[in-house]
């Protein structure tokens, strides 16, 4: 299998020069905490999707500009590149095949610390399925994640612990762990 890895994001919300996956911690930088995962489950032919961003043209990986310009070989692996989870890839894509879902979604629950109103109506400390930043997709492309889960997905969940680098408070709680 393949993976592509979406990689070029600016990171305004962060207010960092550096791209997301090229961020460091302990001389290893996000993008090589994502490829680690994908070569652990077998998956060495990996394509970025880097739009303009030129840091990432001498890393040694094939680069593409859009997502749609990606010409997959069959099912594939799709990491946001600011996402680090470990788990078995393997059953994930089990499952993908078993429900012959066009996109399956790796998702986690998430429980909200908060009361939440919703359409006029309490909920205390609502658990919710957020997506994790890992799909696996059946050969087909689209402009964006929308638009290749807009007919359709299924969701696989992990209680694996992951680190989604969204916020500058996301990445200072991951410099200090």
């Amino acid at each position: 299998m393949e993976a592509v890895i979406l990689c070029g994001g600016q990171g305004k919300r962060m207010g960092l020069k550096t791209p997301k996956p090229l961020l460091e911690k302990n001389g290893k930088t996000v993008l090589e905490h994502i490829v680690g995962m994908l070569n652990k489950n077998g998956i060495d032919d990996i394509t970025l999707k880097v739009d303009d961003r030129k840091e990432f043209d001498n890393l040694g990986y094939k680069t593409i500009k859009h997502l749609k310009d990606y010409k997959p070989k069959g099912d594939y692996v799709l990491s946001t590149g600011d996402t680090m989870v470990d788990f078995d890839l393997k059953k994930m894509y089990n499952f993908h095949m078993k429900n012959a879902s066009r996109v399956t979604v790796l998702t986690h629950d998430l429980e909200i610390p908060y009361g939440v109103i919703s359409f006029g109506n309490w909920i205390e400390k609502p658990k919710t399925e957020i997506a994790v930043g890992m799909f696996i997709v059946n050969g087909i492309v689209g402009n964006s994640i929308h638009d290749l889960v807009k007919d359709g997905f299924s969701t696989y969940k992990t209680n694996t612990e992951f680190t989604h680098l969204t916020t500058q408070e996301d990445y200072e709680k991951w410099m200090k762990c």
